[in-house]
């Protein structure tokens, strides 16, 4: 709607059968001129994120949909974009509770001004005894880099990822990150049994 709002995306896996989502937070910095933005920067996540994303994705990791949201200065409706694609590795992928995990820092030097995202979907040659290997780590990085710099939709609107808290109280844009080395478990998440 205007420069300033934000946005709030969530990418909604399917990985052997389970559920699984990253919720990313947005600031718009360019209008569009005829879509809506949600549709523009859900475009524009399917357009620049998801191929990094997939790049790095084992086969058993699907993106369903994604679902953008204005949050702030009001709540808006959701828009969803149908991607249904899957990860570009062909090869068996770990557990749902087993993700990479990139660090995202911004300027404010406070706990609010970093994020973590949890990446779904290793495939297993990528897990090296709990740690990524150095040969695939450029994969990961790439995701980092797309992270950092600004999300153009292909109606021109532009948006910076950021931190920032779900009521839209803070928001601070994301300049820096540090891809964690080892391979973490999600306590919260258990795997189904079959």
């Amino acid at each position: 709607m205007a420069i300033g709002d934000r946005y709030e995306a969530s990418l909604l896996y399917s990985l052997k059968g389970e559920k699984c989502a990253n919720v990313l937070r947005f600031q718009q910095t360019q209008n569009t001129s005829t879509v809506s933005d949600e549709l523009d920067l859900g475009n524009a996540i399917k357009a620049d994120l998801w191929p990094a994303i997939k790049a790095a994705s084992s086969d058993d990791l699907v993106l369903q949909i994604i679902r953008v949201r204005r949050y702030a200065p009001t709540a808006g409706g959701s828009i969803m974009v149908t991607v249904d694609e899957a990860g570009s590795v062909s090869e068996d992928s770990l557990p749902s509770n087993n993700c990479v995990v990139i660090t995202m820092y911004s300027e404010s030097p406070t706990k609010n001004g970093r994020g973590r995202i949890h990446l779904p979907g290793i495939p297993d040659t990528h897990n090296q005894d709990g740690l990524l290997p150095a040969s695939v780590t450029g994969l990961y990085e790439a995701i980092s880099t797309v992270m950092e710099a600004p999300f153009i939709g292909p109606d021109l609107g532009a948006w910076l990822y950021g931190i920032g808290d779900s009521e839209g109280a803070t928001f601070h844009p994301a300049t820096n990150h540090q891809l964690r080395s080892w391979l973490h478990t999600l306590r919260g998440r258990r795997a189904a049994a079959p």
